[in-house]
Order: C-alpha cells, then structure tokens, then sequence
C-alpha cells in the first residue's frame, strides 16, 4: 500500500510538466499565429509587400535647368493691337525689355492716320522691363485715311534705352465695320495765297496747275 502511494504522488508532476509543457506549446503557437497575422491586420504598419527603395541618382544623370539667357539688347517680347469695334476704339500694346543695367528711355508710336502721323510718345526712364498701351479712340481724334484704302491700319512701335540702342516693331490692326464707317479722306490742302497758275497745252487740251 506504502508503494502504491508513493508511485500516485510521483505521477502528479510529471503530468504537472506535461500540461505546463503543452500550455506553453499552445501558447507560442498562439503567439506565432498572431505574428503571422499582424501584417494583414495593420497594413498600414506592416505593409504585405515591400517596395524597393530607389538608389540615389548618379550625379551625370541630374536634370540641370537651362539658365534663361540674359536680354543683351533692346527687344520688343511682344505687341498687339485690341479692336473694340463698338466703342470705334482700338488700344495698343507694347511689352519691351532691355539689359538689366539699363532703362527704358522712351516709347514712340506712330499709325497710319494723320494724327498717329505726328506720333504719340512718353518718356521714361521706365524700368528694365515694360508694358505701354495707347487707346485710340476714332470718335475724339478722328480716323482720317492717309496711306491706306483697305480695312487694315498699320502702326509700328519704337523703343530707345538710356544707352541710345533701339528696336523697332510694327502690325496692322484690322477695323470693324463701325470703325471702317468713321474713316474720312484727308482734306487737301488748300493752295498757297500768291501764287500764278501755271499753264500747259496740246492740240486739244489746255493744263492750269499749280507750280510746283
């Protein structure tokens, strides 16, 4: 009876370290499992597949930007010129530049109508870069024809810098019909006061006209 008993209490640890055994099986099975599930549980944190990290771009690969080239002269960038055919107006634009050590001088603009003949300008100095507009307006300064019989009216631009270098630069501008309708033949001058007409012949005409 001694020996049954003693062989009863010998048998309860070693099951005791059997279930502790297995216990700490499940457990490191849980904990692998639980590992092993993390990455789809939290993408955000473990992310199921690795992107490769771009290496550094070799140096002689490296994109430089083209310095824009400074200006060297003066250069009219661009022109236009804007017809508002209803309010028989017509505004030109100038956009010019020059070297950043110098300035613009002044600005000319001359159109074929006998007051753009006489020429409208402004004087600076303006700063290196500028923009000028002139409106034309065919009500209060007239629209009398000079050169041209078309729809079309030239004009061209002139810009001096504080060096004394100039460009030059023109276009046409192409009139509507209310600003077509307010264009007038110039007037002729009137002959001077003394004066004698001079006289010209042949078999069946006689010519009077002025000298000159």
């Amino acid at each position: 009876m001694a020996s049954s008993s003693n062989d009863s209490v010998a048998e309860r640890p070693r099951w005791r370290y059997v279930a502790l055994a297995a216990l700490v099986f499940v457990l490191a099975g849980t904990l692998l499992a639980v590992v092993w599930q993390l990455p789809r549980l939290l993408p955000g944190l473990f992310p199921l597949s690795s992107e490769p990290v771009p290496s550094a771009t070799p140096a002689a690969s490296l994109v430089v930007p083209t310095p824009t080239p400074a200006v060297l002269e003066p250069t009219i960038s661009h022109l236009a010129a804007e017809v508002d055919d209803r309010a028989r107006t017509i505004t030109f634009r100038l956009e010019a530049q020059v070297p950043p050590e110098r300035e613009i001088a002044q600005v000319l603009l001359w159109y074929d109508t006998e007051a753009g003949h006489a020429g409208w300008r402004t004087t600076g100095p303006f700063s290196s870069t500028t923009t000028v507009t002139y409106r034309l307006d065919a009500v209060r300064e007239g629209l009398t024809r000079t050169l041209t019989t078309t729809h079309e009216l030239d004009y061209w631009w002139l810009m001096q810098d504080t060096s004394g270098g100039a460009v030059r630069a023109g276009g046409t501008a192409i009139l509507g019909p209310n600003l077509w309708s307010s264009v007038a033949t110039p007037t002729p001058e009137p002959p001077p006061v003394d004066f004698t007409w001079a006289f010209s012949d042949t078999q069946h005409f006689a010519f009077y006209f002025v000298p000159g």
